[in-house]
């Protein structure tokens, strides 16, 4: 089933992103990090910044062919979920991309995924991989046609329809 929604930039942006940090042992210098330094930067609160955000999608896109103006959908998709809030964590603009790269392109969806899951084992990615084969969902398409906002018009078989 393809679900199609036309791209609508949100109402509003967040203003603050609740970074979480990623817990390493060693500094860029090779220093050994303690406990204190660790929990200093786990959490960090910075101000929302869009490029950042669509540079990152389009990191995950690149080379895949994809139509001029699929990153901002991406970006629109994602944060049209987060709309009013003025604070949100980076692991819900993370979730957000991975849902909607999922249903869009398979490639870019494991390469978001493989840094935002951070898998630890090659099996790891490669199981991953097997669940998109094994439970594909259902595809997005952006269309200027289409419903607005997260009011989908659906495309395809539907269980009323069968």
């Amino acid at each position: 089933m393809t679900s199609k929604w036309r791209p609508t930039a949100p109402d509003q942006y967040p203003k603050y992103v609740l970074k979480a940090g990623r817990l390493i042992a060693t500094t860029s210098d090779g220093e050994r990090v303690t406990q204190d330094d660790l929990e200093a930067g786990a959490k960090r609160l910075v101000e929302f910044d869009l490029n950042r955000l669509l540079k990152s999608i389009r990191l995950a896109l690149l080379g895949r062919g994809k139509p001029r103006g699929t990153v901002e959908a991406i970006a629109w998709w994602v944060l049209t979920d987060l709309a009013g809030q003025e604070r949100v964590h980076s692991a819900q603009l993370a979730i957000g991309v991975l849902d909607c790269l999922r249903r869009i392109d398979d490639i870019a969806y494991l390469r978001w995924a493989a840094h935002v899951k951070a898998f630890p084992q090659v099996r790891n990615f490669k199981n991953e991989a097997l669940g998109l084969i094994n439970h594909p969902s259902d595809r997005l398409e952006f269309d200027s046609n289409a419903s607005p906002r997260k009011i989908l018009t659906i495309v395809g078989n539907t269980p009323d329809s069968e």
